[in-house]
């Protein structure tokens, strides 16, 4: 069940499988780290079968177990980056912020520019809070 090509509109993409498969290697770290909690003991907790660390509380167990997850993801998603090939920039149209095309306020009215309104919100907070203080 490998990225296998489904044509949609002559766009090759992987199966919705893959993708599932993808999700839960990445999701894999972090149910091995909370089995592997079981071995060690932080806080009262864990230790069933072998005391292999003893950590001294139950926050200490989850920041480590939180940083291996992190640490594993990280080699996890640089190893697919680098095994795989890069998208073409035309697809990549709308999804990154470089290659999108940003609309400008030029020729629109003052009520629909984003700016002008913040402006005018601020100096109304601004009023309101020194009326009000």
């Amino acid at each position: 069940m490998g990225c296998s090509p489904v044509f949609d509109s002559g766009k090759r993409r992987c199966s919705a499988h893959f993708c599932w498969y993808v999700l839960e290697a990445l999701d894999g770290p972090r149910r091995v780290l909370r089995a592997a909690e079981r071995y060690v003991r932080g806080g009262g907790k864990g230790g069933v079968i072998a005391n292999l660390h003893t950590l001294p509380s139950t926050m200490a167990q989850n920041f480590w177990i939180a940083i291996m997850a992190f640490v594993t993801r990280v080699v996890i998603t640089t190893v697919v980056s680098l095994a795989t090939a890069p998208r073409p920039d035309r697809e990549m149209e709308g999804l990154v912020y470089g290659l999108t095309k940003i609309r400008h306020d030029e020729g629109v009215a003052w009520y629909q520019r984003p700016a002008t309104l913040a402006i005018i919100v601020l100096v109304l907070v601004v009023i309101l809070n020194i009326w009000f203080a």
